[in-house]
């Protein structure tokens, strides 16, 4: 076979793949945003509210290096609900290429990061690797710190704590998802104690760094 037929043929199997793979990241994220409005309907300190979408192009403009799903938390007896007057926002996204998946010393693979902002992740702020100190503490003094090596803990030395995690995307199904996805941050969000199962779903699919010193400039 002729070389840029046998080029031509990996081209459109791999973009054949491609759109599969999407469709299925599709269905989490719905399965995601209906989930998002009722989680915390236990919870007697907060609420959520106002899911948005975002996500980033590529240099061609053809492919989304990442996408984003946020909700905004409140407090429970909040009445109104607008970004400005929000507690916190969480922050769902999924990750398949370039510097969002770039884990120093890691195989780049999709991944999802759930993590706890002050912000709607965008185009200027999102997780990416290595992590630049200066991007989080420049204005604001503090230091980060790593539990369980999984949670990465953005710590200010006025008072607020962020968090964010990472997970394996292509180790998330609708059987996991909840304990995945949902169950962290609800703990998370309580300022609970995330209990990791040894050889549990959640173990398993955690993302794990050697130490802060491999992931941060």
């Amino acid at each position: 076979m002729d070389n840029y037929l046998e080029q031509g043929r990996n081209i459109t199997t791999a973009l054949n793949e491609l759109d599969k793979f999407f469709i299925e990241i599709n269905a989490l994220k719905y399965l995601l945003i209906n989930t998002l409005d009722k989680f915390l309907d236990s919870s007697t300190k907060f609420k959520a509210s106002n899911h948005k979408e975002s996500h980033h192009l590529s240099n061609s403009e053809y492919l989304v290096p990442w996408c984003n799903i946020s909700i905004a938390i409140f407090d429970k007896k909040r009445r109104k609900l607008t970004d400005d007057l929000a507690y916190r926002f969480i922050n769902f996204q999924f990750s398949f290429s370039d510097e969002s998946v770039a884990i120093p010393n890691q195989i780049d693979r999709p991944l999802i990061h759930i993590s706890s902002s002050g912000i709607r992740h965008d185009s200027e702020w999102f997780i990416k690797y290595p992590i630049e100190e200066i991007l989080y503490f420049d204005e604001e003094p503090g230091s980060f710190s790593l539990e369980n090596n999984a949670i990465i803990w953005s710590n200010y030395d006025y008072g607020d704590k962020f968090w964010h995690y990472s997970i394996d995307l292509l180790k998330i199904n609708s059987h996991n998802f909840q304990e995945l996805l949902i169950n962290p941050v609800y703990r998370l969000l309580h300022e609970e104690p995330l209990q990791i199962v040894p050889n549990s779903a959640l173990d398993n699919a955690l993302i794990r760094y050697e130490n802060l010193e491999s992931i941060i400039k």
